[in-house]
């Protein structure tokens, strides 16, 4: 039970921790990509504009733009002259007129008609002429003003001869930053991890300290409270016994008798509920045939069934085994099967089935109720709970609890289900 305390405390620390990595480090990347996009639009925007204009020449000496006249400034002019005046140094998160001064772009400028007139592949060394032409091809074929091919960013503008400008930035400087910023930052974040995993199992045990002690507590004062009821209860039913031997059986005999009885499973109940929490050894594990053990239980529950007016079908693979503690899996089944036989309908049928699964072999056990409880499945699960509200119902509400902690110590589960026609399904995984 401690070593299980410890294993969900780390588990959901970790998920926790987990979450928030996860959650940092999309930030970190997400905020990175979408800041060095922008940069490079603006990047592109400037470059794009006639911010290099006076130191350019165009290889084709017999193109020459004509250039607005100065006194004949127009809103476009204006506009422009806005787009160029980039500041001295970056602001945050934008660019400085050395940022765009700094970048590796080529343009190919065209006529009205889509021909190629002049290529410019002075600010970029890894880029020849035939391979601009070979880009501005391709973005002229698919129809699109600004967008990305390679590991180019382009635009198309205007150009002053009626003409349109081309304008390719290299940004895969830029697409090794973010590269470099996702590895990095998904490196912290694993070291991160695996040092918190380290620290929340050192601390786990000290974490639990309280509440271990708490359960230990508990454990301990059902097995002397166990102990100790023993005897009185050993003593009033020899008592009854021998007022019978003298005056003869009554039904005030009896009622003492049956009380005793059910003090006395009430107390084992609790022993082996205080047990199973324990878990289990290694070396109580075996191995054990599952068929034959179905075959078995089966067979000697189906006489009490019908003597209760009910039958059990059963569906069992052959050849099924598993690594598991026979006691403990008798004592599941024997509840399972007892606790359907009692809340079964009149004149019903139960069904046993055992299967085996992809990792596990499976027991179903469904049977039809004259009314569904009205609670979630698992709620018949908890300790002293019975669906019965007046507990009035035979048992004492601890047989389910027992059962799914029995199954829990060796490793399976125990699950419930409603299913139509008021049927009920347990459903043991092992």
């Amino acid at each position: 039970m401690i070593k299980t305390l410890k294993h969900k405390f780390v588990k959901t620390a970790m998920t926790a921790v987990t979450a928030l990595l996860l959650l940092f480090i999309v930030s970190v990347n997400a905020f990175n990509v979408f800041f060095t996009v922008r940069q490079n639009n603006q990047k592109l925007d400037a470059v794009s504009g006639d911010m290099f204009r006076p130191d350019m020449r165009r290889q084709d000496d017999d193109f020459i733009p004509e250039l607005p006249d100065d006194d004949d400034e127009d809103s476009e002019d204006d506009d422009f002259n806005e787009r160029r005046e980039l500041p001295k140094h970056a602001p945050f998160f934008g660019i400085s007129r050395d940022d765009a001064e700094g970048a590796r772009f080529f343009k190919v400028h065209t006529d009205e008609n889509g021909s190629i007139l002049s290529v410019e592949i002075d600010r970029i060394s890894s880029v020849t002429e035939e391979e601009a032409r070979e880009y501005a091809l391709s973005v002229m074929s698919n129809g699109r003003e600004k967008g990305r091919t390679g590991h180019f960013l382009y635009k198309v503008t205007e150009d002053y001869s009626q003409g349109r400008v081309l304008t390719f930035l290299d940004v895969s400087s830029d697409n090794g930053r973010i590269a470099t910023v996702f590895i990095v930052s998904l490196g912290a974040g694993i070291i991160c991890w695996l040092m918190m995993l380290l620290l929340t199992s050192k601390v786990s045990d000290r974490a639990i300290k309280p509440i271990a002690e708490n359960i230990e507590r508990q454990k301990q004062f059902v097995s002397d409270a166990g102990h100790e009821i023993k005897t009185p209860l050993a003593v009033i039913r020899a008592n009854a016994e021998a007022m019978e031997l003298y005056n003869g059986e009554n039904k005030w005999s009896k009622n003492i008798k049956v009380q005793v009885d059910r003090m006395t499973g009430l107390m084992q109940e609790l022993l082996q509920l205080s047990k199973s929490d324990e878990g289990i050894s290694e070396s109580a594990l075996e191995t054990v045939s599952l068929s034959e053990l179905s075959e078995r239980m089966t067979h000697a529950y189906n006489e009490l069934a019908v003597s209760n007016g009910k039958s059990i079908k059963a569906e069992i693979s052959q050849g099924l085994t598993a690594v598991s503690n026979m006691k403990l899996l008798e004592r599941i089944i024997d509840i399972l099967l007892d606790n359907a036989i009692k809340y079964s309908s009149e004149s019903s049928e139960i069904t046993y089935t055992l299967a085996e699964g992809k990792k596990h072999c499976e027991i179903r056990i469904e049977n039809v109720c004259d009314a569904l409880p009205d609670c979630e499945p698992q709620k018949l699960f908890d300790r002293f709970y019975r669906a019965d509200s007046s507990r009035n119902s035979e048992g004492f509400g601890i047989g389910l609890s027992s059962a799914k902690a029995a199954a829990e110590a060796l490793g399976g589960s125990l699950e419930a289900k409603y299913k139509d026609n008021n049927i009920i399904e347990f459903i043991l995984q092992i």
